[in-house]
């Protein structure tokens, strides 16, 4: 079955029907810990003829990985009592040790094969401390980080994550220490797997999401990058790297105007004064996200706009430009480009007046203007009456709104 992600494991119960393939689903399953999905797969599996002790052993692995001790010992000993000749129990009584048992003692299956290596997996996990397991997986993924992906190296590390309330220091300095910038350019594909494997094992560790997210990015894997970013709960939505990344997302997506407002949204967040930021780094990460959405207006979401107009979808390109001028109102390939959107619309309907055509152009960008007002606070001054057409009254409004948008314009550059 290979590689499974989370989100892999959430479709039908019946998908496996293969019995190695269900042996890896339980594995999985468990890896991931969702309890219910193994309870469901169980209920759904006894009452059929692949119900067996290999299972049954498959099973109590699952339940081990997904942190339940008690149920992964039910599920063991059931598998005993499905088939005895595989001597499962250290006794004939069915007593329970309480103790690791030595290498002399361990009981072994009468045949090789599968259910050999699932009792040796049980026998692995069982009964290791946190500690004890900290050490050993520590010894191992010190030595080469890329051992974490193996399977032994992946039960590991899930246990570890479930029972990390128990170790004395925390976990989440060790593993990013244990994977640095320059071990991830060396091998993205691999740092990707690892990444992705703590994001769906560890849900609520911010940092693991962002990083597998961004390496999704960096390797066009842009769905399963929006998965992750959609998932993030609501703790995320305050961390202005978060929004960074469901910008380029959306970017790489063809969602210019949603990557735009995305990196409004981080510019926002990074200002926020809750990033934990050092004095003036604040500052230099929203200037960093105002550049990228520059860059981004300048570029993909202009040659969008232009590409909308090319092919005859006027209405849709007017409408992505009228965002965009909103935020770079000076930038005069932009208003060319706009100029030529509202010169490319249709006529008005017959049904309208014969002056009604000739201002159809002004009023577009009139309604643009206030819709750029309200959408950054900014008060433009009122309309004169239409009965007071003196050219002194005409002046006078015309002077206002002249000085209401400098002051404008100076703020959109600003945060632009």
């Amino acid at each position: 079955m290979g590689w499974l992600s989370a989100s892999a494991l959430s479709g039908p119960l019946d998908a496996p029907s293969d019995s190695l393939e269900l042996h890896e689903h339980l594995h999985w399953t468990g890896r991931y810990g969702d309890r219910q999905h193994l309870e469901d797969l169980a209920t759904r599996l006894r009452p059929t003829e692949q119900w067996s002790a290999q299972m049954a052993l498959a099973l109590s692995v699952g339940w081990l990985l997904a942190g339940d001790g008690r149920a992964a010992d039910r599920a063991y000993l059931e598998a005993d009592r499905l088939d005895p000749s595989l001597r499962l129990l250290p006794d004939p009584w069915g007593l329970w040790r309480s103790t690791p048992p030595s290498d002399a003692e361990a009981p072994e299956p009468v045949r090789p094969g599968p259910e050999a290596q699932l009792v040796a997996t049980f026998h692995r996990w069982r009964w290791l401390e946190p500690e004890d397991l900290l050490s050993q997986w520590h010894e191992h993924a010190s030595a080469d980080w890329r051992w974490a992906l193996t399977p032994e190296g992946l039960d590991g590390l899930a246990l570890l994550v479930r029972q990390r309330q128990a170790l004395t220091q925390p976990l989440e300095p060790f593993l990013v220490q244990m994977v640095p910038e320059e071990e991830i350019a060396a091998d993205p594909g691999q740092a990707l797997r690892f990444w992705g494997f703590l994001c769906d094992l560890w849900p609520d560790w911010a940092y693991a999401r962002l990083k597998a997210a961004e390496l999704a990015l960096t390797r066009g894997q842009h769905g399963q990058a929006g998965l992750w970013l959609e998932q993030a709960p609501e703790a995320d939505h305050a961390n202005a790297w978060h929004w960074d990344l469901r910008a380029r997302q959306a970017l790489a997506t063809g969602e210019p105007r949603q990557a735009l407002d995305h990196w409004g949204e981080a510019v926002r967040r990074a200002l926020a004064g809750d990033q934990g930021l050092p004095d003036g780094e604040a500052e230099k990460l929203a200037e960093l996200f105002r550049q990228r959405r520059r860059e981004a207006r300048r570029g993909p979401a202009l040659l969008e706009a232009r590409s909308l107009l090319e092919r005859g979808q006027v209405a849709e390109a007017r409408h992505l430009l009228e965002h965009l001028l909103e935020q770079d109102p000076q930038w005069q390939p932009l208003r060319a480009l706009h100029g030529q959107a509202l010169e490319a619309v249709e006529p008005e309907p017959s049904s309208t007046s014969p002056g009604e055509g000739a201002t159809a152009p002004i009023e577009r960008f009139a309604a643009l203007l206030d819709r750029a007002a309200e959408r950054h606070g900014i008060a433009l001054p009122p309309l004169a009456p239409e009965t007071d057409t003196s050219p002194e009254v005409a002046q006078q409004q015309l002077d206002r709104f002249a000085s209401a948008l400098s002051a404008a314009e100076a703020r959109l550059a600003l945060s632009a």
